[in-house]
């Protein structure tokens, strides 16, 4: 099977959802891929501000897609989202961590609110 972001969204948003998952209240959550503009879209819009990126090696490899990941990055940072990027090994075999990094993201956000 080609493991591509689609493919990889689905299992986070799941894992994102599972009850008891943090200690943050995830009904606060608002999931979803999104379009921000100045960026396009992402894959996983969480707590409406931080930017979940899954990245294959199959589009995220080449130099003209590493420039255009650190573009789409400053341009999220420069409309207010936190940029979080995953890859496939981190989505599969330490889902655990990508749920502790997207909950520590929006906690910081909440708090500077």
């Amino acid at each position: 099977m080609r493991v591509t972001t689609n493919t990889l969204a689905g299992p986070v948003q799941i894992a994102l959802e599972t009850p008891g998952i943090t200690n943050y209240s995830q009904s606060k959550w608002t999931k979803s891929s999104g379009q921000v503009n100045g960026v396009g879209r992402v894959d996983l819009l969480v707590g409406g501000r931080v930017a979940v990126e899954l990245d294959g090696r199959d589009y995220h490899s080449d130099p003209r897609a590493f420039r255009e990941d650190r573009r789409r990055d400053r341009a999220l940072i420069a409309a207010g989202f936190i940029p979080l990027r995953f890859t496939y090994a981190d989505v599969v075999y330490a889902p655990e961590t990508v749920i502790a990094d997207v909950t520590r993201a929006v906690e910081a956000l909440a708090r500077r609110s």
